[in-house]
C-alpha cells in the first residue's frame, strides 16, 4: 500500500524494493523477478537481503558460505544465509 504524506513524500509498506548493483560481473540493466499488480509483494524469484549479500561476495571472491566466529564464538554464516543471485551475475 502506498502511503502519500502530508509533506509531499512517500512510503511504501509494501516487501518489493529496488536495488542498483554496479560491481564488475553483474550484467547490466539485469532485472530480476517481478512484483504483483500493485508491485507491493514479489510475483516471482523473491531475493533477502542475504541474497544480495550473498551475491556481492561472490563477486568479490568471498566464499559466501564462509562462517565466521562472533563475539562468543558460534559460528555465524557472513551472508546472513544467502546464496548468489546466479541469473544476475555474467557469465
Amino acid at each position: 500500500m502506498l502511503k502519500v504524506l502530508d509533506h509531499a513524500s512517500r512510503m511504501c509498506d509494501g516487501v518489493t524494493r529496488r536495488e542498483l548493483m554496479r560491481i564488475g560481473g553483474i550484467k547490466q540493466w539485469a532485472v530480476h523477478g517481478t512484483s504483483d499488480a500493485i508491485g507491493a509483494y514479489p510475483a516471482s524469484h523473491p531475493v533477502s537481503p542475504g541474497d544480495i549479500v550473498a551475491t556481492i561476495y561472490h563477486q568479490l571472491g568471498i566464499d559466501p558460505h564462509l562462517m565466521l566466529p562472533d563475539v562468543t564464538g558460534r559460528p555465524t554464516p557472513v551472508a546472513h544465509g544467502g546464496t548468489p543471485i546466479w541469473e544476475i551475475i555474467d557469465a
